[in-house]
């Protein structure tokens, strides 16, 4: 979670005092650190183990205490032998940053892994990594290698991503933590690295290949895709207003007609895309043909259903056909590992690493509007077919209302905070419309804070009963009984207020907060 002052630069130089050595520039570092409020526990590396020694400035960078001083230091790989392997239980080696093209740099560095494998004590537990991509590359999805006892043939799995052959960077030191017979510091993200059976080597090397294929789509055309996506909305939503001008009765007809159905084509394409991973389209020649091509037909499957079926008469009948719909391929395909989801426009990105599992970031509002449009849509339904019983749509929303909470904030499935916080109090508000309950204000903060409340529920599930699923949820609560709940919160709050102004579509937020209230004031 720490960041460079200075990006893409050099490592920073490491004065070697003795058998070991300084980085000057670590208080200058700590320092610019501080403003994104990632709090990195500096020098924990280093202290899990009473003798660590660093070979190369990554390595030494890796284990430096905040003084920026590091025990026991070798400069280069080369100076490595059998003696100075088996010196200190942990023994952390730089072999240098690969360049672009990676192919001769990758292969010197082979060399020296060949010469440092033969010179391992018996029974070592050897991790290798590239953290990050080549210097004048494009990012990738990185290999992570194990050796030693408990890692034969298999995929490295972690409980942070769910995803097999996944695991990230904040995995690297709980694992090393384990292995070394450390208890894992409270606070620090990440889980210990596991393994996992796979089929053969060259299927295995396949699908981990596909899946860098279909990161490479998703950052070369995620950003191209929500700007057609926006711009083709805006023109489907002004064409019938130049097409159909004027305020008669015929015209206002034809204008309703036309927006109604623009509006269920412009809503199924998120459900679309999540369809379009049922093929492996990363697989084939032109994946990313393959990835629009099939979402561009599964959105059209999806709208002509929704406007064909026996509910295309009733007011909200094709919409909230068409947001069950998608509530139910995200629902189930957050309970059974989130497969759809990944990368999708409206999915998971592996690369950029919001989210590996659950309901992604910018599916989640397209997953709660579904949950509260389809939910109200049956409640009208139940209103209509049980005329005078009340509770007939307070139990169907609840129905809708309890499996999109379960599915997004269950920690074995989802483990959504800001859904279960969101959702809870809007489905509750929904209920109370339907069984003509005015919500007085003595109501107010109950049901503003009951989403809060169900995420603790399920926090405190998480944490005391793993078996339910180890989450964030779990994590955070771990980290508020021991008193470091605030460097989390501190955290989620810089980086909520920080989407406000990161990028360069911040200005649409209030354009579409005062569209939404001219609509709730005047809906006609």
């Amino acid at each position: 979670r720490a960041e460079g002052p200075r990006p893409c630069a050099a490592l920073p130089p490491v004065l070697s005092t003795g058998t070991g050595a300084r980085i000057p520039a670590m208080p200058e570092i700590i320092r610019y650190n501080e403003q994104f409020h990632e709090s990195p526990d500096w020098g924990l590396l280093g202290s899990l183990a009473g003798c660590v020694t660093a070979v190369g400035p990554g390595a030494a960078l890796a284990v430096a205490a905040p003084s920026g001083d590091v025990a026991q230091y070798l400069p280069s790989a080369s100076q490595l032998t059998a003696t100075v392997l088996a010196r200190c239980p942990l023994t952390v080696v730089d072999l240098g940053a690969l360049s672009f093209p990676e192919r001769p740099s990758a292969s010197a560095a082979d060399q020296q892994l060949t010469r440092i494998v033969a010179n391992l004590p018996a029974d070592t537990l050897l991790l290798v990594t590239a953290p990050g991509a080549a210097l004048g590359g494009q990012p990738h999805l990185r290999s992570v290698v194990v050796s030693g006892p408990g890692f034969g043939d298999g995929l490295l799995r972690a409980a942070s991503t769910r995803q097999p052959g996944i695991v990230t960077l904040t995995d690297l030191t709980p694992s090393v933590a384990r292995w070394l017979g450390q208890p894992v510091p409270p606070g620090l993200s990440g889980s210990q690295l596991t393994r996992g059976d796979r089929g053969s080597l060259a299927a295995a090397v396949r699908v981990l290949i596909g899946r860098d294929t279909a990161e490479q789509v998703w950052i070369s055309t995620h950003g191209w895709f929500f700007t057609a996506y926006g711009v083709t909305a805006a023109a489907l939503l002004i064409a019938p207003v130049l097409l159909f001008w004027g305020s008669d009765a015929e015209r206002a007809r034809r204008r309703s007609s036309w927006w109604r159905t623009a509006g269920v084509f412009a809503a199924a394409v998120p459900v679309g895309t999540f369809l379009a991973n049922l093929v492996p389209w990363w697989l084939h020649t032109h994946p990313a043909v393959w990835l629009y091509g099939m979402a561009a037909g599964w959105t059209l499957v999806v709208a002509a259903a929704a406007l064909a079926g026996p509910w295309r008469r009733q007011f909200l009948g094709p919409l909230g056909a068409l947001c069950l719909c998608t509530l139910a391929v995200l629902g189930i395909d957050v309970m059974t590992g989130s497969r759809l989801q990944l990368e999708v426009p409206f999915g998971l990105s592996l690369l950029e690493g919001g989210r590996f599992y659950g309901i992604g970031n910018e599916a989640l509002g397209v997953y709660c509007v579904s949950t509260l449009v389809g939910a109200a849509w049956l409640g009208l339904l139940a209103t209509r077919r049980f005329p005078g019983r009340r509770e007939a749509p307070v139990l169907a929303v609840g129905l809708v209302g309890l499996f999109a909470v379960v599915a997004s904030g269950w920690p074995g499935f989802g483990a959504k905070v800001g859904g279960t916080i969101a959702l809870v109090p809007c489905l509750l508000l929904l209920m109370a419309s339907l069984a003509g309950i005015q919500v007085r204000w003595r109501w107010a903060v109950p049901v503003a804070v009951s989403g809060l409340a169900l995420f603790f529920a399920f926090a405190l599930i998480s944490y005391f009963f793993p078996a339910a699923g180890v989450s964030d949820m779990g994590t955070f609560t771990g980290n508020l009984l021991h008193g470091r709940g605030g460097d989390l919160i501190e955290r989620k709050v810089s980086s909520n207020v920080g989407t406000l102004t990161v990028t360069v579509f911040s200005w649409l937020i209030p354009v579409v907060a005062v569209a939404a209230a001219a609509a709730l004031w005047r809906p006609a």
